[in-house]
């Protein structure tokens, strides 16, 4: 291309600049993001309540390894029948089910207090199906638990080591926070302009000026 052309292809760049239109976009919603971040706090609030007070037994409880004594198989809700207790392998195999989740299975575990004399006391949680531990390990020895019950009322206990004793606090907590993090983003953001190209010609463009071009 010539220098002539090269000159009239810049002068006409410059004489028609191609400009960018910007509008101010607020996201808004702020009462939703608000209901959103009570909605959050109260799901970590209801975690803590429901952890506490493993955490104080755990703080101020007395330790014990306890052993697994028997699994008492249930309906629930309850169809007036008795449980049964079942305190061999064989038995507990036998009593497993499928796929009918109406009964639950509990596990029952016994342990010495400072004097000696021994308490059994039942898992503050059951399971479905099946129980939750076997009666004896793969070696034919009872299972073991770490126990922590409270020194005045030894039925109080809590099962440290084992993962449903926090899955619920957990989850609500976990998911509390996830939602809080988020709604405090939004709510930040909720009343913040933010420039947005608009999409289409420039308004002072021909196409724009007339539409059924």
């Amino acid at each position: 291309m010539s220098a002539p052309a090269l000159a009239q292809t810049a002068e006409n760049s410059s004489a028609s600049p191609r400009t960018v239109e910007h509008v101010n976009y607020r996201p808004g919603f702020v009462w939703g993001k608000v209901i959103m971040l009570a909605y959050s706090l109260a799901m970590v609030a209801t975690g803590l309540v429901e952890l506490m007070p493993d955490l104080a037994l755990i703080a101020t409880g007395r330790s014990v390894q306890a052993e697994a004594t028997a699994v008492i198989k249930e309906r629930y809700p309850s169809d007036g029948r008795e449980p049964l207790v079942l305190r061999s392998p064989t038995a507990v195999k036998a009593a497993e089910e499928k796929r009918d989740r109406s009964y639950i299975f509990w596990n029952e575990y016994r342990f010495y207090l400072p004097d000696g004399t021994p308490h059994t006391v039942r898992a503050p949680f059951a399971s479905q199906l099946k129980p939750q531990k076997p009666l004896f390990d793969t070696q034919g020895i009872p299972s073991s638990a770490w126990v922590i019950h409270d020194r005045s009322d030894p039925s109080r206990v809590v099962l440290p080591a084992e993962f449903s004793t926090w899955y619920l606090p957990g989850m609500l907590i976990g998911f509390g926070l996830a939602g809080t993090c988020v709604a405090v983003l939004l709510l930040r953001s909720a009343r913040k302009p933010v420039q947005m190209p608009v999409l289409g010609p420039p308004s002072n463009s021909p196409i724009a000026a007339d539409p059924g071009a």
